[in-house]
């Protein structure tokens, strides 16, 4: 017998198919939900959330759906992402509707982000590093600037094996100019001490 996760996937694939062929992948510690490669809602513990742009909170609002906000290592974090609400579960026609705000919120964001201010633009930040951002909805250099380098990690290191101290060192290096490697010793001191605090029985088996 299918539990209520893999009731709802095989519901949301069904409803959700003029929009696409849908997919999930691991993600966030539950599951992205993805349309042409389009990551547009994120399943956790049952639930769906649906990816929001600052033009679409106010109609998610509308529908009572709350934004996901969780603690991570004693941090409060808060993503972009607003729970569907019993009634979206029971009405196809609305699900769809607010489905279909959320993906192509997300691909005129994709889209957009060749306007601005690349987080690849920065030092320490290559490919693989800037998509993990923009996975966990920073996309530009003004936000990871404003969120800081250990939020912007926090977001990151959602695994059992963490992420590697140099992506923190990579992280503050970017929002303050430095190539991780030549960050000032103070600051190395500081983040190491914050990241051991975190990380009591890390090892060198790391993530990069």
């Amino acid at each position: 017998m299918k539990n209520l996760y893999e009731k709802r996937i095989d519901q949301t694939k069904q409803i959700l198919a003029p929009l696409g062929e849908i997919h999930t992948r691991p993600q966030f510690g539950g599951y992205g939900v993805l349309a042409d490669n389009v990551m547009f809602g994120l399943f956790l513990q049952d639930e769906l959330y649906l990816r929001a742009t600052a033009q679409i909170e106010e109609v998610f609002h509308h529908h009572q759906m709350t934004r996901l906000r969780y603690i991570r290592r004693g941090l409060p974090l808060t993503l972009s992402y607003f729970q569907l609400t019993d009634a979206g579960w029971q009405d196809p026609t609305l699900f769809l509707q607010l489905a279909t705000l959320a993906l192509n919120g997300a691909r005129q964001e994709r889209a957009e982000k060749q306007n601005r201010e690349r987080l690849k633009g920065l030092p320490n930040i290559g490919g693989y590093l800037e998509s993990l951002l923009l996975d966990a909805g920073i996309s530009n250099q003004e936000q990871l600037k404003a969120q800081g380098a250990k939020a912007c990690y926090l977001k990151l290191d959602t695994d059992d094996i963490p992420l590697s101290i140099k992506v923190l060192y990579a992280l503050e290096g970017a929002i303050t100019g430095y190539h991780e490697a030549a960050l000032p010793a103070e600051k190395r001191d500081e983040l190491r001490s914050w990241y051991e605090t975190r990380h009591p029985t890390a090892t060198t088996k790391y993530r990069r």
